[in-house]
């Protein structure tokens, strides 16, 4: 069975993970988890009441994060440790994981070992993807990050399956590519989109290069059963419960309030440009900046759901008819609904928006601006790799961009931004120096 083969693993490279974990056990120490957001809470709704009573709750909330507080809470009953400080060791876990994984996949891309010391370090010490996994609220991103790189990986051996139409190997590799979409849509609910879109690529990849096939038609549909199974059981416990046929009941009313926030009169461009880059008070007044923030768009969508709702209409009629008032609102000014959505999506550069280094927030986005623009640039001659990548990042960041985020909405796929810069840098360096590629 394919597998990504141990990689060398050269002295300054060892290094770096040595130290990665030093620091992030010295960041656990001072962590403290509040609960701001309410997954603690959701958490001990878990592990009293079960699923059950966590859907009974509404389901504000992806539940496999709430999930996995309330096994912390199982495992602080069991053994006396402290809640805060079992959250913060599967944190370091999980930064440990996705690091091993984004060295395999540097060395599969043939990566300079020296780049991918530097890759794996920045990995490190980032300002946001460490306040993250160690901040005073309980973020859920840090779930994501080993499940986004392992969808590349395994969605990467599935397709090296299917090119040797290797029936066994698409089925199983395809089982685990959707198994962990199911994952991440229980995190993110973005992704019970992003999957398909991906699949789809997929499958589009395969005809371009004429591999349609048995082994294509295999790793499909395991991809699709696996994925959609765990999905539609959990959508339909929330019909029960809740009346809504879907992963969370915050989706269609914020779709609304973001539609009908962005088809009101447009006083100035420049203002939602600023908002998105995160400089917009040092240009404007406050008031103004405020006009184009989240809170405006959620104030609209939960008055219209309200509305809807004191009409006695059941969940899912509510659920439809904002669909559809949507789709008028936008439709009433789409281009300037497209355009404010492209520049939301610009946010998604700006991962390091909340980093306390004040050039870091400016260095990185120009960056990663450059190295998803070579990418694109050279995509007919990237590796599979590389393409799934951009596929992985292009799909996030345009399922997002119809909703109001925030910087930390986009670090599930820092990862993926990290590796392209690497292979970006490597690239650099091939033309400079073309001399082969030797793990020192």
């Amino acid at each position: 069975m394919k597998t990504f083969k141990p990689f060398p693993l050269p002295l300054h490279v060892s290094g770096v993970f040595l130290f990665s974990l030093i620091y992030w056990i010295f960041l656990s120490l001072k962590s403290i988890s509040a609960d701001l957001i309410g997954y603690k809470t959701l958490g001990s709704i878990i592990y009293h009441q079960g699923l059950v009573g966590y859907a009974a709750t509404g389901l504000q909330r992806e539940p496999l994060y709430p999930l996995l507080c309330s096994l912390a809470m199982y495992v602080e009953h069991l053994s006396g440790v402290n809640f805060t400080h079992i959250m913060a060791a599967l944190s370091i876990i999980m930064l440990m994981i996705s690091q091993i994984l984004i060295y395999a996949i540097l060395r599969k891309l043939n990566i300079r070992p020296l780049i991918c010391s530097l890759v794996l370090l920045y990995w490190a010490v980032s300002p946001c993807i460490t306040e993250s996994a160690f901040h005073i609220l309980l973020f859920c991103e840090i779930v994501t990050y080993p499940l986004i790189l392992a969808v590349i990986i395994f969605s990467y051996l599935g397709w090296e399956s299917v090119k040797e139409n290797d029936k066994g190997e698409a089925c199983a590799y395809g089982a685990l590519t959707g198994l962990l979409f199911a994952l991440l849509t229980l995190v993110k609910a973005a992704f019970e989109c992003i999957c398909p879109a991906y699949l789809i690529f997929f499958f589009l990849g395969a005809l371009h290069k004429n591999k349609f096939s048995a082994s294509l038609i295999c790793f499909l549909a395991a991809a699709g059963l696996l994925f959609y199974s765990p999905i539609v059981g959990y959508k339909s416990l929330n019909k029960m419960y809740n009346g809504h046929f879907a992963v969370t009941n915050r989706g269609d009313w914020a779709f609304y309030g973001v539609a009908a926030h962005r088809v009101r009169p447009l006083k100035n461009y420049l203002i939602n440009l600023d908002f998105v880059i995160g400089n917009c008070e040092a240009f404007f007044q406050s008031s103004a900046c405020n006009s184009v923030s989240s809170g405006i768009s959620d104030s609209l969508g939960t008055q219209k759901a309200a509305e809807l709702a004191a009409k006695h209409i059941p969940p899912q009629a509510v659920s439809n008819t904002l669909l559809q008032l949507s789709i008028q609102k936008i439709l009433s000014h789409p281009f300037q609904y497209i355009l404010l959505s492209a520049t939301e999506g610009l946010k998604a550069l700006f991962w390091e928006n909340n980093a306390g280094i004040i050039p870091l927030r400016f260095i990185m986005p120009i960056i990663t601006f450059f190295a998803i623009i070579y990418c694109c640039f050279n995509f007919a001659q990237a590796p599979i790799l590389i393409k799934n990548i951009m596929a992985m990042i292009f799909l996030f960041v345009f399922f997002y961009s119809f909703f109001d985020t925030l910087g930390r909405y986009f670090l599930p796929i820092s990862s993926l931004y990290l590796i392209s810069i690497g292979y970006c840098m490597n690239s650099l360096c091939n033309f400079l120096s073309p001399s082969k590629n030797t793990i020192v």
